[in-house]
């Protein structure tokens, strides 16, 4: 089983939903024994650019056009990124959880 890990907390080891996660995750592991976890800090991956000119390339790859090289190489960069969340992943993302204690 492949999973992909999403951290979305800037605290890094302060974080408890990121201590949760990765206590889950070893447990997991632990039980299943097969598992293949790979983590996208978003706070430290290089996360591709999406401006105009890779919206452009997306487009064209999409619907098969052809492009210009820096539209090909734009668009290989976004299907590489893209590739982590291959959809025979499982994910996990850790987020902070809030209580909302208001009455409507």
């Amino acid at each position: 089983m492949n999973i992909l890990n999403i951290v979305t907390s800037p605290r890094k080891e302060k974080s408890a939903s990121t201590a949760i996660v990765n206590a889950f995750l070893s447990e997991y592991r632990a039980h299943i024994g097969d598992v293949t976890v790979d983590t996208l800090d978003i706070w430290q991956e290089k996360l591709p650019v999406f401006d105009a000119e890779a919206i452009d390339a997306k487009y064209k790859g999409v619907s098969g056009e052809s492009m210009t090289p820096v539209e090909t190489a734009t668009w290989e960069k976004i299907r590489e990124f893209a590739s982590r969340f291959h959809p025979k992943r499982t994910f996990w993302h850790g987020t902070n959880v809030q209580l909302d204690c208001r009455r409507f």
